[in-house]
């Protein structure tokens, strides 16, 4: 059942969707990023909010509807807030007193001069394993297990159907991918030491790592990192640089608790591995303007986000908390991360006369607020207005030009 949004202006009565909408250049946060309302449809999941507990949530668009509207629009703008939205459109705020977040028709906003938004939500807690398991990325690698008994020993210890591909007194027994994964937990309970690698001419790597050092990785090689596949060589270098010499402290020592052995320049840090080359291309792109965040950091708990979006900034960004990324994918991603992380991102695309076009995404937490006489204005409009419902919750992050805000959805179904 669809209902649509209630406003504590008219007591109880519904609103008359007819005469809500947001204008066709609105941006909603998604799953994946901001997303123009115009190519959203339903079953893309957006993030959505739920006043009354403060907790922000995907949840899929159940229906989006355009119509042809001539008449006034409300457009309200600041330095972080633009939105653009037909009569009657809720919008969502809060008062000075403890009452909860109430929503108001936008042609009523005059009522009060001092509007508070909403600034404070979170998402839901999650939990994570302390280790990350690079082979649940990967489908290609062999694994080699030394052991400390006599190899006949070992082979009689493994379980029916777990067959090694080969052994030699360098690299012990190794295993297939697939087997190794089959069989993983009783293989690394009989081996004194279990390593991957791409194959028989190349170096053992380790595979599992602490997961706060791992997500600090991704960080890093998302930021200042870069693969090349060698054309004389059978290998891929993996390289991180770093101007700041305080980040490259960090950067050693992190990769010395991974165990990642490592050839340490004057402002980077190199090591060579095909394995890790296609892994590190998979998580986290292939150049700076294919760089994107992995899928698992969606899972991640708060604390392990907030440690992925401050190795962001140590990398790209500067000391007003600006991130700075060519790359359309990561811009995207690091504004879902904010979002996440319970912070209203802004972004601005911006040309540039000695480079590449640049994004610039800022990242602060500020108590925002709307007043009335110089941010609100009523302007004369003519074309489509889109009304959106959301399953479940009545509120969406918004906004144009880059700058975001909780607005009230049209319907809640």
């Amino acid at each position: 059942m669809t209902q649509p949004i209630q406003s504590s202006s008219t007591r109880g009565k519904p609103l008359d969707e007819e005469r809500g909408g947001f204008v066709p250049d609105t941006e909603i946060m998604s799953e994946h990023g901001a997303v123009e309302i115009t190519d959203l449809e339903p079953g893309n999941r957006i993030y959505a909010l739920d006043p009354l507990t403060g907790i922000a949530k995907l949840k899929p668009v159940t229906h989006i509807s355009s119509r042809q509207y001539h008449g006034r629009v409300y457009d309200i703008s600041a330095r972080r807030i633009a939105l653009r939205v037909a009569p009657g459109h809720p919008i969502l705020y809060e008062t000075q007193s403890k009452c909860p977040p109430r929503f108001r028709p936008a042609n009523q906003l005059s009522e009060y001069e001092e509007n508070i938004l909403i600034n404070d939500w979170e998402t839901v807690p999650r939990k994570a394993p302390d280790e990350i398991d690079v082979t649940d990325f990967l489908d290609e690698f062999e694994v080699c297990v030394s052991y400390d008994c006599h190899g006949h020993t070992f082979r009689a210890a493994l379980p029916d159907g777990c067959e090694p591909i080969g052994r030699n007194q360098w690299v012990g027994y190794r295993f297939d991918a697939a087997t190794f994964k089959r069989y993983q937990a009783a293989i690394e309970e009989l081996g004194t030491g279990v390593w991957i690698r791409d194959g028989t001419s190349h170096w053992r790597m380790p595979y599992r790592f602490q997961l706060e050092d791992f997500v600090q990785f991704i960080g890093w090689y998302v930021t200042e990192g870069s693969v090349t596949w060698k054309k004389n060589r059978d290998t891929a270098e993996i390289q991180i640089a770093q101007k700041k010499a305080e980040n490259r402290e960090k950067i050693g020592a992190l990769l010395d608790r991974m165990g990642l052995e490592h050839d340490r320049q004057e402002k980077s840090f190199k090591f060579g591995s095909k394995l890790y080359g296609r892994l590190m291309e998979g998580l986290g792109g292939t150049d700076c303007r294919d760089k994107h965040l992995p899928d698992f950091v969606w899972e991640l708990p708060t604390e392990h986000q907030q440690l992925l979006l401050q190795t962001l900034l140590d990398g790209d960004g500067n000391e007003r908390q600006t991130y700075y990324t060519t790359s359309d994918k990561l811009a995207r991603d690091v504004c879902r991360l904010c979002t996440e992380l319970g912070i209203k991102p802004r972004h601005a695309w911006r040309e540039r006369s000695w480079g590449t076009p640049i994004w610039e995404i800022y990242i602060s937490r500020t108590q925002d607020q709307l007043f009335y006489s110089s941010q609100v204005s009523e302007l004369l409009s003519s074309g489509p207005v889109f009304r959106l419902t959301v399953r479940d919750y009545p509120a969406v992050l918004a906004g144009r030009n880059g700058r975001f805000q909780w607005i009230g959805a049209n319907a809640v179904s």
